[in-house]
Order: C-alpha cells, then sequence, then structure tokens
C-alpha cells in the first residue's frame, strides 16, 4: 500500500512538472482531474497505512508480557 501511495505521489508530481513547464488551459485541466486527486488518494493510502501500521503497534503492547509466546524462544 506504501508503494502505491508513493507511485501515485510520484504520478502526480510529473502532471504537475508538466504543466509548469507548459502553462496551458490543457496542462492546467490535466492537473485538475489528474494530477490533484492523484495526490488525494495518495495521502488517504498513506493516512490509512499510518493507522493500521499504529493500531498493529497497540496490539503489541496489549499482549501479556508473561505468556511467553514471544520471538525471544521462551515456551
Amino acid at each position: 500500500m506504501f508503494r502505491a501511495a508513493c507511485g501515485l505521489v510520484l504520478a502526480s508530481q510529473i502532471v504537475l512538472v508538466a504543466m509548469l513547464l507548459q502553462v496551458t488551459g490543457r496542462s492546467a485541466i490535466a492537473f485538475s482531474f489528474l494530477g490533484a486527486p492523484m495526490l488525494g488518494v495518495a495521502v488517504l493510502l498513506l493516512a490509512l497505512s499510518w493507522w493500521r501500521s499504529r493500531e498493529g503497534s497497540h496490539a503489541k503492547m496489549d499482549r501479556d508480557p508473561g505468556r511467553g509466546d514471544s520471538r525471544g524462544g521462551r515456551t
């Protein structure tokens, strides 16, 4: 999910650079309908990825340390 978000950010920035190099109505429309939505979806994917990783870290903290099922090799 993180890689997809990074790819969307890069694609939106390519559209932005194309618009900056040739400022026309067509390039502005392309950024408005392609670049900005790709950037928005990327931000949502990154936020979702961050939220899911944060949720997983709480699950690790909620585990009972005395159970012995950790990766330390204790049984």
